[in-house]
């Protein structure tokens, strides 16, 4: 379990780097790229694998910048 602290910072770092314009951008790209799409591949669950890898990064960073909007939330994520 991470302390309040740290939890507080990775909070920070997330809110900082996200909420520029080329963070946005970036963050953007990802979600469009890897999170609105399907990571199921016919008869290959290994890419079928890999593909939901995909996801679940962009999945995290996206819940952790929208989760730093409101701070309450962010002590359930990480506990």
């Amino acid at each position: 379990m991470m302390t309040a602290k740290e939890i507080e910072g990775i909070q920070t770092a997330f809110y900082e780097t996200f909420s520029t314009n080329q963070g946005q951008i970036v963050l953007d790209y990802l979600v469009k790229g890897y999170l609105h799409r399907t990571s199921f591949v016919p008869n290959d669950p290994y890419s079928t694998s890999f593909h939901e890898g995909q996801r679940d990064i962009v999945r995290s960073i996206y819940e952790k910048v929208e989760q730093a909007k409101s701070p309450t939330q962010l002590e359930d994520f990480y506990e």
